[in-house]
Formats: C-alpha cells, sequence, structure tokens
C-alpha cells in the first residue's frame, strides 16, 4: 500500500512537470514569419566576397538556428524596402502568419581591454576592437493586432585576446568576421532565456518581464515604458517652468534643455537632493 502511494505521487508529480514544460513549450513554439531588417554592411560581411544575395541567405540560416530556439520559425524574409519595422500592412501578411521584425545595426566600434600577469607578476595588457551592435525586437500583438517592440540597446561583441609569452595578440583581427560573430553573438544572447540570473522567487517583477522578452511578448513592458515616460516628461516640464520662474536659478534652463532625458532627470534627483527644489 506504501509502495502504491509512493507510485502514485511520483506519477502526479510527472504530470504537474510535464503538462508545465508543454505549456512552456506551447508558448515558446508559437508560428511565427520573421522579418528582418539589417545594414547592407552586415550583409556583405557574411561572406569574404562581399555578396549581399549570398550574404542574405547566410543571414537566415543563422537566423534559423538562434531563433528556432524561441519559436517555431515558419519563414524568414527581408523586410520590404520602405516599410517601417512597426507598420506592416495586413495586405503584405500571410493568413495565420504572426509576424516577428528583427531590426539589427552596427553602431561603431569600441575597445575591450584584458590584462594579464603571469606567476612573477609581470603584467600586461591585451585590447581588442569590439563591435557595437544594435537589435530591436518587434511583434504583432495577438489581441489588438498592434506592434510592440522590445530595445536591446547597443552591446559590445569581441572575442578577446590571448597571449603568447607576455605578449597579446587579438583573437580575431578581421573586420569582417568581428561584424559577423557580433551579429551572431546578438542573435544568439536575445535567444537565451536568462533563468539563471533572475530568481523567480526574489524578483518576480523581473522574471515576468524576462519570460514576456522571451516570448516576444513586448505589449505588456511596452505599456509600462509608456507610463514611465509619461511620467518622466512630467517631471522635466515642471523643473523647466520653475526655473523658468526662479529669480536666480532661471539662467540655468538654456543648459538644461541641451541636456538629455537622462541627464536632466538626474539633474531633477540632485536638486531636490539638495533641499533647493521640491518635486510636487
Amino acid at each position: 500500500m506504501q509502495l502504491k502511494k509512493i507510485s502514485m505521487c511520483a506519477m502526479a508529480l510527472c504530470l504537474l512537470i510535464s503538462g508545465h514544460c508543454l505549456a512552456a513549450t506551447d508558448e515558446q513554439n508559437k508560428n511565427v514569419t520573421i522579418y528582418y531588417d539589417v545594414q547592407d554592411s552586415i550583409l556583405r560581411a557574411q561572406n569574404k566576397e562581399g555578396d549581399i544575395e549570398r550574404g542574405k541567405k547566410e543571414l537566415e540560416e543563422d537566423i534559423k538556428e538562434y531563433y528556432s530556439k524561441r519559436f517555431n520559425v515558419k519563414q524568414i524574409k527581408p523586410l520590404p524596402e520602405g516599410i517601417a519595422y512597426d507598420e506592416i500592412p495586413n495586405s503584405i501578411i500571410g493568413k495565420a502568419e504572426h509576424p516577428f521584425i528583427i531590426n539589427l545595426s552596427l553602431n561603431g566600434t569600441d575597445v575591450r581591454t584584458d590584462y594579464y600577469q603571469n606567476a612573477f607578476g609581470a603584467q600586461t595588457v591585451g585590447y581588442a576592437r569590439a563591435i557595437n551592435v544594435h537589435l530591436i525586437e518587434t511583434s504583432q500583438d495577438t489581441e489588438d493586432n498592434k506592434f510592440y517592440s522590445y530595445d536591446y540597446g547597443d552591446i559590445a561583441y569581441s572575442k578577446g585576446t590571448f597571449t603568447v609569452g607576455m605578449v597579446a595578440y587579438e583573437v580575431d583581427s578581421n573586420p569582417r568576421t568581428q561584424v559577423k560573430d557580433a551579429v551572431k553573438g546578438m542573435m544568439r544572447d536575445a535567444c537565451k532565456f536568462n533563468e539563471n540570473n533572475i530568481n523567480e522567487y526574489v524578483n518576480p517583477k523581473q522574471y515576468e518581464d524576462e519570460v514576456n522578452r522571451y516570448k516576444g511578448n513586448f505589449k505588456p513592458m511596452a505599456i509600462e515604458n509608456e507610463k514611465k515616460n509619461a511620467i518622466s516628461m512630467q517631471r522635466i516640464q515642471k523643473m523647466e517652468e520653475w526655473l523658468m520662474a526662479h529669480p536666480e536659478l532661471g539662467s540655468i534652463l538654456p543648459t538644461f534643455e541641451t541636456f538629455s532625458t537622462e541627464q536632466k532627470l538626474s539633474f531633477i534627483d540632485n536638486m531636490k537632493n539638495t533641499g533647493l527644489y521640491v518635486e510636487n
């Protein structure tokens, strides 16, 4: 009898786990048609001949490899010219086709610095070029049919350096392959579920956002960001009005207006901390 109870409990646990996995798989494997919008330089970097048409096929193979981890990729197509990535008309969307758009661009280079020290304490420094890649993913919501985006920002990719003796060398000094591998690295990382980096129980909101990002459900985060941006704009407007009316600090306003949004918000916080400004 005891053995029977243990078996029943084990079976129930297996059903629970399998049900959870199936649910996750159903969400993960929703059918999508991927439209990609990339610079010609990314396509030329796909092969040493710089053949753009061949580059499209090679890039599509990489897209298929990585994005198949998140979705059931039915088709991969270049985004038609002249169409905004968040405004694909219904005329080019097939029936029962869920469009998912990836916009990849290069945004300059950076330098990665590696530090080395041998057993005797001698030190050397290695420098390697890093490629800044910018990715924006856009998905159509199934309820309102509107498009919502997730912006990954600029992320630098580099293979770094290695040493022979105490001389440092760049792992990859070929500009073409640096670009190709950086783009692959961005797609690879975007198609990872960062479960190990987010504690579901300590940071439930952050974990929920990561689940939505991975599934391409960008609407909740987009709406939240719109609300945050609206609040930020209100704070900035009130500060501008306050500076304009201030008899002594009004001269700061022209400089304040040249700041980025982040700098303006930081300025407001600093003014609050000094006690010079009270935010309502």
